[in-house]
This record gives C-alpha cells, sequence and structure tokens, in this order.
C-alpha cells in the first residue's frame, strides 16, 4: 500500500488518504466490465504484462517472508485498517462507520509475534496427528477485522494452521471441524464466544480449552465459560 495525496482518487469519484490501487485510463474497458484495477506499485509499462515486472528480492515463497520484506521496507506505512461504528444512525437509519484508523507493518508486526509467542509457550495449539502427518490448529471466528490477518500471519511463525469459521456454518458444523481437529483455541469475538460456550453447554465441542477474546467480554459471560471448562483470554 502507498499513501496518496488526499486530492488523488483511484478513478470512481472518491477521494481516499490511502490508496492501494488505481483504475486504468490508458486502456478502455471490456464491455460489461469497469476498467482494469491495478496496484499503484505497478510500473505502467508492465501493465499489460505483468510476469514481466523484475522480481524485488528471490528466495521468498511464503507470506510471512514476504509480510517480513514489507515489514522490513515499510515499517511505517499503513497496512491494516479499522472503521469504527459510529452511534448515530444516517438519515436513513442505517449504521455509519468513521475514518480508518491504521495499524503499520511494523505495529502489526509487533502484534503479530506476540499472539504467536503467546500461543506457543501457552500451548494453546497443541499437536495432533492426521493424515500420516502432525498439525497444529488454532480457529478464527469474527466479522472482517485486522485480527483475522494477525492470527493468520502469528500462526506461519509456529507452523500452525488457522481455521476459519463462518455465519453460514450451523453449530452441527462447527462442531464437527472442531471435533475433527482436536481445536482446542479459537481467536474470537464476544458475540461467537457466547455462541461457542452455548454449543459447549450443548455438549458440543468438547477439545476447546481457551478462548481469545478480541473485544471487551461481559463477567456474565466469563463466568459461564468458566463454568464449562473453557478459559477466556483478553
Amino acid at each position: 500500500m502507498v499513501e496518496a495525496n488526499p486530492s488523488t482518487n483511484a478513478g470512481d469519484g472518491v477521494v481516499r488518504n490511502i490508496q492501494y490501487a488505481t483504475f486504468r485510463k490508458d486502456k478502455p474497458a471490456a464491455p460489461g466490465y469497469t476498467a482494469e484495477l491495478l496496484s499503484d506499485r505497478v510500473d505502467p509499462k508492465y501493465y499489460d504484462n505483468l510476469d514481466a515486472q523484475p522480481i524485488e528480492e528471490g528466495g521468498k515463497d511464503t507470506l510471512l517472508q514476504y509480510f517480513r520484506r514489507n515489514v522490513a521496507n515499510r515499517p511505517h506505512e499503513p497496512f491494516l485498517g479499522t472503521r469504527n461504528q459510529l452511534e448515530q444512525l444516517d438519515a436513513n437509519g442505517k449504521v455509519q462507520y468513521g475514518d480508518y484508523t491504521w495499524r503499520s507493518y511494523a505495529e502489526v508486526d509487533r502484534i503479530c509475534q506476540n499472539l504467536a509467542k503467546g500461543l506457543n509457550s501457552m500451548d494453546l495449539c497443541p499437536e495432533v496427528e492426521g493424515e500420516g502427518k502432525n498439525w497444529r490448529f488454532v480457529g478464527i471466528w469474527a466479522k472482517n477485522r485486522y485480527e483475522w490477518t494477525a492470527t493468520l500471519l502469528a500462526g506461519m511463525h509456529f507452523n500452525i494452521t488457522t481455521v476459519g469459521f463462518y455465519d453460514a456454518q450451523s453449530t452441527e458444523q462447527v462442531d464437527y471441524i472442531v471435533r475433527q481437529t482436536e481445536m482446542t483455541t479459537i481467536v474470537c469475538t464476544e458475540d461467537y464466544a457466547a455462541r461457542l460456550v452455548a454449543m459447549r453447554k450443548n455438549d458440543m465441542v468438547p477439545t476447546l480449552k481457551t478462548l481469545v477474546v478480541t473485544n471487551e467480554c461481559k463477567p456474565a459471560l466469563l463466568q459461564q465459560a468458566q463454568e464449562v471448562g473453557i478459559n477466556v483470554v483478553t
């Protein structure tokens, strides 16, 4: 990502302080499609042959390695942004969100390393055997938020596989995944923590031991979790 001049826009009429990419203006869009959207880091001479771009650095073949490269090369550039919900609804009664607040590559790196060390030192992702190899799993259950990426990157530090859970999944499906992976830890927001505690009360997710809750957790939920043998880390 690059920081763009506030007067610059991506070609869609929306002015942004942070700009990832720009719609092409040198080539008409194909019928039925928008113009091509290309990263601002791409030299225009490679627009029609992206594979010909010179490789910045060799020897990197994982997302974690490329993330670490960006941390080293642009530590203070914004990486993950969050828009907080505003208290006031708009004129149509719909939820409004404020401006993005950004965490830099260096800030996210610190978060990821701390989470990785915590998962490892507290043995929250023990090895399990499956299909002839050893695995370590951690779950994530939340709406779109920066913790998704942070958990994914944190797990990569210790070869931990991140498993995502989604609203479209039934409680039976979540229970099946947890049982199959023998998962002991899930990173989640309070609303999903409450669901998981309720599932445990119904004899589901038997291997679950720890919930890493990323937002404020009510005392009542902490008590309910304790009663069913789940530890909550905030």
